[in-house]
């Protein structure tokens, strides 16, 4: 392998790695509002809402308490004569979308990704981002995150592979996921939290 196809590896694994760290730190924007949730829906002090969150010690889990703690400040859902849907109709359509992006970052975060260069006969079941190294004999190459012989071994997996394509789509939904994350907070838990040093300080520069 030459310096020019070294040159390419390079830049391809370059953008998928970059790929990859931005789809994570949007993550921890998911979890920062997260523990906004908590912290306003307890109504304690910063510190207090860090001791309950950071027992919980998974994103799934920290779903699950904000979740759990959400319907005890917003009024029940009227049998009749409610027009529009209700705040934590509206917080379970969020947590279902959120469950469903977790299992990709799971992926993301804790499998190999590693570059694959396939030629001849193994050509024809590259992917469209697969950038070609060499024209004689044509060689392609794409970087992707693939299911671990281990979690296969268990059973939990799945024989599927992430690739760049699948990384970018991933992080324009997380970043839509933190968007609605946002609103929701803004529009409803603030609306309904108990009184609190947070509340009044973000209610003011709201």
């Amino acid at each position: 392998m030459d310096g020019t196809q070294h040159d390419i590896l390079n830049r391809i694994g370059a953008e998928f790695h970059q790929t990859m760290g931005e789809c994570i730190a949007n993550w921890a924007h998911v979890e920062d509002r997260l523990f906004h949730y908590c912290w306003a829906v307890l109504g304690c002090t910063k510190q207090q809402a860090a001791i309950v969150y950071c027992k919980t010690p998974t994103i799934d889990s920290r779903l699950v308490l904000v979740t759990e703690l959400l319907p005890t400040i917003f009024p029940e859902i009227p049998t009749n004569g409610h027009q529009g849907p209700y705040p934590i109709q509206i917080w379970t359509g969020i947590a279902e979308a959120m469950r469903k992006l977790l299992k990709t970052r799971n992926k993301i975060a804790h499998q190999p990704a590693l570059p694959n260069v396939v030629w001849g006969e193994h050509l024809e079941g590259a992917p469209e981002v697969a950038v070609e190294i060499s024209e004689t004999p044509r060689t392609l190459s794409w970087y992707e995150i693939y299911e671990s012989h281990s979690e296969l071994a268990r059973g939990r997996g799945e024989p599927t592979s992430l690739t760049i394509t699948e990384l970018k789509k991933h992080r324009v939904d997380v970043a839509g996921l933190v968007f609605n994350l946002v609103t929701f907070y803004q529009d409803h838990v603030l609306k309904h939290a108990p009184e609190s040093p947070l509340t009044r300080f973000e209610r003011r520069s709201d």
